[in-house]
């Protein structure tokens, strides 16, 4: 039998110590138990709020109002907020249910009883009754009859188990602001959804028969006037899917809102019912609250956006809300309503149909999907005030039109087709730049390119990257086309970083070439001696650049192979083969070092980025709007790098104008889609003058790299601004024959002078020859007369294309001559069709751009080019 392995004693006796010392500790108490005695505590108070609930009745809560006598006590009930002594301002308890009464009947009046001459609560329009979705509009704040500031609450005697944090001026949540904007998104994840058919007593005025359901909302309040941030906050209530009325609140350690909010329902009706659904609910809450051993510290019903646990035990006082919001009727005009009797029961079956096709879709035919639209009144019963929603009939359609959006099924369908979309649009930039990497893969051409240009386009894709693999995480509905967005995104930033490193990869030694000609230069100017420090023709052959180039970029040298020693078995192939290997080794190492280090520092840009991102989060609506704008108007800069890289070394044109209009095109599409449609799917502000500033400045960049292509990148821009580079289309004239400047094989075929030209000389006829013929004037015995396509004060020599053997024709500045038109466009486009080397061999332009493409090498002497 296999021996038994002894228990590890040591491990045991270190794990009973540590038991020992946190049990005996007299410092400081156990957080662990002190963490479970608040649970226990909390989950007590909030059964015993839910026992006040259950033994309440309508009336319990008939606080004293702004108007009522002087004798008047009132009656509150035994709820942290509701009592009398936490002085909450319940002084218009009576005019928010008014409010809600004369809200919900001017927007949907209901049917009468005729038999009985009362009001049913059944609406005469049909509503939406699974109302969720996501609306937005303008608030106006109205002033509440009683003042209430900080020094009014005693928070240590409302809620004495809570460390309280120093609020400053003003509790947050505080709505200063005279106007603002608000946004409601009534959440509906398909779950939690508690509802249950209620049935009011026959006796009752106003019966409210129907389905009731529990309701959350979460609200974000811009105060631009005020406090000038947005506020976020999360509400739970009750909704009466019939009559399309909502009424939600906040709940937090100095308020138990949603425990008595049947008691801040407008009538008998309305209470009834929802303190039926609250004590299911709730009670369903508080057992799982108790059954869990380590729950969270925050509450499940919390007002908080983002339930931070950190902030519970010692939590900073906030303004509570209670909201009553009210769904307008369906507007008929948008529906197709052809052949079709639109009378109230109808209507009610046909919104029917539309939901369950939306929430369950099977391809039944819909007529059409009307807008979301309701009304809400927000009141404040601690900080004092309220706040409505800007429509009418207060104010005009042009003003307001209280809250308006869109159903949530209809916002899914959106967000479906334009992540789709925008997956599109990032796949067609894998295609643009895939054939950019096909014509951009020799050294000459990858030089062109400015690796900061194609680092901005990367960085925004890996921008995108996160955002979609973080949309794609919490997405439910949309999880495969945000997964079709994250593939198609990190597709681009693959193969983007793969053409950075090899752009790097032949960029970088031509910059330390560089460098060092330039401290070489820098050194052999402060010599002693220039004749000590001269090097020898072959030594300035391999260093020197060429000449007029000083700081041009040559291409990367392919290094000396490495000498190959014969071995004594005389194996000269195995040597051969193993010099070969290191060597492809070396190169491949080098690459793998390169593609980190674009890695590395594009993940390094990517991470610093997005945690701006992250922090304007917290900023006010208006400066994260201006730094949006401005990081959007940088990123669409990216074709300013390429614009300087062309006049620095001389070059026109680096990418393929597919490529640029097409990145051009496509990256501004997104844009367009957020600055443009209102109803975009991150709900952001449109702002279309800024996007036509966006178009403007992407246009006037294309335009400046065409007139590069066209007229030269150098055109129109100081030579004091530019370092010297070799210029491939210079302006040739005769007085640089003496110098040794002049191309090879154009002095003898330079045409004779003409009589009666500017210089006074003769003409010469037709078949005569003049002094100076040779070269092919003299074979074909004709002279181009200088007033036929030549330039006054110009000359023409012909030669032969070493690359096509055609005849290129190239026109010459006569001696003592000057030619207004040289700097000019004329001037330049007539330049455009020839090029002359640094080894002063001359040919077609379209020839030898075609042959620096593969090779920097001149096709007659084979002299190193600089490239273009």
């Amino acid at each position: 039998m296999p021996s038994r392995r002894r228990p590890d004693v040591a491990s045991s006796i270190i794990f009973m110590v540590f038991i020992w010392f946190i049990i005996t500790s007299h410092e400081t108490p156990s957080q662990l138990f002190s963490f479970s005695n608040f649970l226990s505590e909390r989950h007590a108070r909030h059964q015993a709020a839910l026992d006040g609930l259950n033994a309440s009745a309508w009336g319990d809560f008939s606080p004293r109002q702004s108007d009522s006598p002087a004798h008047f006590n009132g009656s509150y009930l035994n709820l942290t907020g509701f009592r009398d002594e936490d002085g909450f301002a319940w002084d218009d308890l009576v005019r928010f249910r008014k409010q809600c009464h004369e809200w919900s009947h001017r927007v949907n009046p209901p049917v009468a009883d005729e038999e009985n001459g009362r009001l049913l609560s059944i609406p005469q329009g049909a509503v939406w009754h699974n109302a969720t979705g996501f609306v937005k509009g303008h608030w106006v704040r109205k002033e509440s009859s009683t003042n209430r500031t900080l020094t009014d609450y005693n928070l240590t005697a409302i809620a004495p188990d809570y460390t309280w944090q120093d609020s400053g001026h003003s509790w947050f949540r505080n709505i200063t602001g005279n106007e603002g904007k608000i946004a409601v998104d009534m959440v509906d994840k398909g779950r939690n959804i508690a509802q249950l058919d209620y049935e009011a007593p026959p006796d009752e005025p106003a019966p409210a028969g129907g389905l009731i359901r529990t309701a959350e909302a979460s609200i974000e309040i811009e105060d631009a006037e005020g406090s000038g941030r947005t506020w976020e906050m999360r509400l739970r209530g009750v909704q009466w899917p019939r009559i399309g009325a909502f009424l939600m609140t906040t709940t937090s350690e100095k308020f138990d809102g949603l425990f008595a909010l049947p008691h801040l329902s407008p009538g008998l009706d309305f209470f009834q019912s929802s303190q039926k659904l609250l004590n299911q609910t709730l009670a369903a809450s508080i057992r799982k609250e108790g059954a869990s051993l380590f729950g969270n510290m925050a509450a499940s019903w919390s007002s908080e956006a983002v339930d931070l646990q950190q902030g519970s035990l010692s939590p900073s006082p906030r303004c509570e809300f209670v909201m009553f919001a009210q769904v307008h009727p369906l507007d008929k005009s948008q529906l197709n309503m052809r052949g079709f009797n639109p009378n109230s029961a109808s209507m009610t079956e046909v919104v029917s149909d539309i939901e369950r096709e939306l929430r369950f879709p099977n391809g039944a035919p819909i007529r059409g999907v009307p807008e979301l639209q309701m009304s809400a009144i927000l009141w404040s019963p601690d900080c004092a005030f309220f706040l409505k929603t800007k429509g009418p009939p207060a104010y005009t359609p042009a003003e307001g039109r209280h809250l308006v959006g869109s159903k949530i099924e209809v916002i899914y369908g959106q967000i479906r087709f334009w992540v789709l979309t925008c997956a599109g649009a990032f796949g067609a930039q894998v295609f643009l730049l895939k054939e950019q990497m096909r014509e951009s893969f020799t050294p000459s051409t990858l030089s062109r390119i400015s690796y900061s240009s194609i680092s901005m386009m990367v960085i925004m894709d890996g921008l995108t990257v996160t955002a979609a693999s973080m949309w794609a995480l919490e997405a439910e509905i949309t999880f495969l086309e945000s997964l079709c967005l994250l593939f198609a995104t990190f597709l681009s930033m693959l193969i983007g970083s793969i053409f950075l490193s090899e752009i790097r990869k032949v960029q970088e030694p031509q910059d330390r070439r560089r460098t060092e000609r330039e401290s070489a230069s820098a050194s052999s100017r402060n010599a002693p001696s220039p004749e000590s420090a001269r090097p020898g023709r072959e030594e300035q052959q391999q260093t020197a650049p060429v000449s007029g180039q000083t700081d041009a970029e040559a291409v990367p040298r392919r290094a000396e192979s490495p000498p190959i020693i014969i071995p004594s078995d005389q194996d000269i192939d195995a040597e051969i083969a193993q010099v070969t290997a290191a060597s492809n080794n070396t190169g491949r190492r080098e690459g793998t070092s390169t593609r980190g280090f674009v890695l590395s520092r594009l993940a390094t840009t990517i991470s610093i980025m997005l945690c701006f991102f992250i922090f304007s989060m917290a900023w006010s609506s208006r400066i994260r709007s201006l730094f949006t704008n401005i990081f959007a108007l940088a990123y669409l800069s990216f074709w300013l790098p390429q614009i300087h890289r062309n006049v620095m070394r001389n070059c026109r044109r680096a990418l393929s104008w597919r490529f640029m209009i097409g990145q051009s095109v496509l990256r501004l599409a997104p844009l367009a889609y957020f600055y443009l449609r209102e109803d975009n799917f991150l709900f952001a502000e449109p702002d279309r003058r800024m996007f036509l500033v966006f178009c403007g400045w992407l246009w006037v960049q294309l335009w400046i790299l065409a007139f590069q292509d066209i007229l030269g990148p150098r055109f129109g821009i100081p030579k004091s601004w530019t370092p010297e580079a070799w210029d491939y289309h210079p302006v040739l004239r005769e007085d640089n024959l003496e110098d040794g400047s002049f191309p090879i094989g154009l002095l003898s075929s330079l045409e004779p002078v003409q009589a009666g030209s500017a210089g006074g000389d003769g003409e010469v006829e037709d078949g005569e020859v003049g002094d100076g013929d040779s070269g092919l004037e003299a074979r074909s015995g004709k002279v181009k007369s200088s007033g036929a396509g030549m330039g006054r004060g110009m000359r023409s020599a012909r030669t032969e294309c070493a690359i096509c053997f055609d005849v290129l024709e190239v026109p010459v500045v006569r001696a003592g001559e000057a030619d207004a038109a040289a700097g000019g466009v004329a001037g330049v486009l007539t330049r455009r069709n020839y090029m002359v080397t640094p080894c002063r061999h001359v040919f077609h332009s379209a020839c030898l751009e075609s042959w620096l493409r593969y090779r920097l090498k001149c096709p007659i002497c084979r002299d190193d080019l600089p490239p273009l």
